[in-house]
């Protein structure tokens, strides 16, 4: 957990820790932002976890109280009790979370995977969304895009640091450092993909029909 805390301590702001109880496991959820101000939750991609967000947190907290969660079957300091193998799994731990956390209405950001997860629970409880926003959502809207299966291609055939390092870098705009903490989580988390063990592995793109039911 050294490189999840080494970015998680790049916030810069004040946050506490909280432990969820779900029946897929207890979720860790990083918390900042004033109580009385409006809920936004962010969902991270796979491979990572909720520091992540860290170039994002300072503006956002001064606007919202945020809830960043590691998502339960991913790497993060979320302990499940067992996998989400269905979207109704993925949604159902999420309106777990919402409810324990008592949030009826809330503003969702979601990145690749974590907008996948986003729009689910978005066609699955619309009414709970008041703004919903996707960065390069993973899965939900098209094909995957042959640049991204290319460059990732050399991780799949020779998983070694440089290769996921090269990956890294070729998806993130700012260059880090191969010894930056969150360079360190994506290796780390991409060393122990499996997909058949994550929520990854339900993915599927969004019917017209669904899409068209959303009016937030």
């Amino acid at each position: 957990m050294a490189a999840y805390d080494a970015t998680l301590s790049l916030w810069n702001v004040e946050h506490q820790p909280l432990e969820i109880p779900t029946s897929f496991g207890v979720t860790h959820v990083n918390v900042a932002g004033s109580p009385g101000l409006p809920p936004l939750v962010l969902l991270h991609g796979a491979q990572i976890s909720s520091p992540v967000w860290y170039p994002n947190i300072k503006p956002l907290s001064s606007h919202f109280r945020v809830y960043a969660p590691d998502v339960v079957d991913q790497m993060g300091r979320s302990v499940p009790a067992r996998r989400l193998k269905t979207p109704q799994d993925c949604a159902n731990w999420l309106i777990e979370l919402l409810d324990e956390l008592h949030l009826d209405r809330i503003t969702l950001i979601g990145h690749s995977q974590g907008g996948w997860l986003a729009l689910n629970l978005a066609t699955a409880q619309p009414e709970r969304i008041e703004r919903l926003v996707l960065l390069s959502p993973s899965g939900s809207l098209g094909r995957m895009r042959w640049q991204f299966l290319f460059h990732m291609l050399p991780v799949f055939i020779r998983p070694t640091k440089r290769n996921f390092y090269r990956a890294f870098q070729w998806m993130t705009t700012a260059p880090l450092g191969e010894h930056h903490p969150l360079a360190e989580q994506f290796m780390i988390g991409a060393q122990a993909y499996k997909p058949q063990e994550l929520s990854t592995g339900v993915v599927s793109r969004f019917s017209d029909e669904a899409l068209q039911g959303l009016a937030m």
